[in-house]
């Protein structure tokens, strides 16, 4: 009926937004051609945080059972960490060293774009990564409840994508942001909400708060 309809396009929406942000072979469960995703995400962006919440779900799972098998909190970290690049296949580390080496060694944004597109990984690059990881690992090693913490950042985090492709303009008309267009009104805001339910939920009211002003200063 007219529910299994809708239940189903969200299911694909979701299964569209889990192939783009992990290395997870859901492209067989896909009804659309598998290079068609590129020109839908701005319209299934509501989907980002609930994708987050999942690889954020992953690394809770994998620190469980690294406590279990009772190593310390800087190895169930680190481990934590190593799942969540595995899942995602390094998605987000490759755009931070492309900006770390644009921003860092170019001084015109034609050169910048340039050096961003260039698949080798320059020093900036490197080094950025590595505090990256650094940082990482012992942010959560240092955080309570961290199982908790792991799957509301991931549907933050995702959802601040959701704002950036929203309110940033595309940094060039053939790459990746402008194929995925400006997510429409609507998945802005169902973005934002989950995000925030499930933070809210998760952490309460006050992390909530806290992070969406974080992430506010941040724009400005």
């Amino acid at each position: 009926g007219n529910r299994s309809s809708i239940l189903n396009r969200y299911l694909q929406e979701f299964i569209v937004v889990l192939g783009f942000f992990t290395r997870l072979p859901v492209h067989r469960f896909m009804a659309a051609p598998n290079g068609d995703w590129r020109n839908r995400l701005a319209e299934v962006s509501w989907a980002f945080p609930v994708v987050g919440a999942v690889i954020g779900g992953a690394g809770a799972i994998v620190y469980v059972v690294a406590t279990m098998l009772g190593l310390g909190p800087m190895i169930s970290a680190a481990l934590v960490v190593a799942s969540q690049v595995l899942i995602t296949g390094a998605l987000h580390e490759d755009g931070l060293s492309d900006v770390a080496d644009g921003f860092g060694g170019g001084a015109t944004k034609e050169r910048k774009l340039e050096i961003m597109r260039d698949s080798r990984v320059g020093a900036y690059g490197v080094v950025a990564i590595v505090l990256a990881l650094l940082l990482r690992v012992g942010a959560l090693a240092e955080v309570e409840d961290i199982v908790l913490v792991l799957i509301a950042a991931g549907a933050a985090s995702r959802a601040a994508m959701v704002a950036a492709m929203a309110i940033l303009p595309a940094a060039r008309a053939d790459g990746l942001g402008a194929s995925a267009g400006q997510p429409p009104g609507r998945e802005f805001f169902i973005a934002l909400g989950v995000a925030a339910v499930i933070s809210w939920v998760l952490l309460g009211a006050g992390a909530t708060i806290i992070a969406g002003i974080a992430t506010g200063l941040a724009w400005l």
